[in-house]
């Protein structure tokens, strides 16, 4: 889960993350110059849900959010699950449309909010003062 999930994190998140789980997120390291290390996030991609050709590589889709915004999400059911407790509640409803799948995530999944299941291979990364994942 940990590198199918670390692309999407913010700096702040994917450090805290390599530090505390002792691992390297492969989607986000580039080597650059002499050996030297940088990360780069894989971004969240806005599409157009109004559009047939929505702006989304394939396989992605286009999920529309609240204010305009919209998303590609990727429908492949395992990703699907891990991805969606971290959109906003409109992205997920179009999301479940768009994908016939179900997130039954928790919404909003930081750690003050749930329990993230170290039965589960889970642990809480604090990225900053404000925000706490699991991951």
């Amino acid at each position: 889960a940990f590198q199918a999930d670390c692309g999407s994190w913010s700096d702040e998140l994917a450090a805290a993350a390599e530090k505390k789980c002792k691992a390297k997120c492969a989607s986000r390291t580039e080597l650059r110059g002499e050996g030297e290390e940088t990360t780069t996030a894989a971004p969240v991609i806005q599409c157009d849900a109004e559009k047939e050709e929505s702006g989304c590589p394939a396989p992605l889709v286009c999920a529309a959010g609240s204010d305009g915004w919209a998303q590609c999400v990727n429908c492949t059911a395992t990703q699907f699950l891990l991805d969606c407790p971290y959109w906003e509640a409109e992205v997920i409803a179009s999301a479940n449309t768009a994908c016939s799948l179900t997130c039954v995530g928790h919404h909003n999944s930081q750690c003050v909010s749930i329990d993230c299941g170290e039965a589960q291979g889970l642990t809480c990364v604090s990225a900053s003062d404000t925000w706490a994942q699991c991951v």
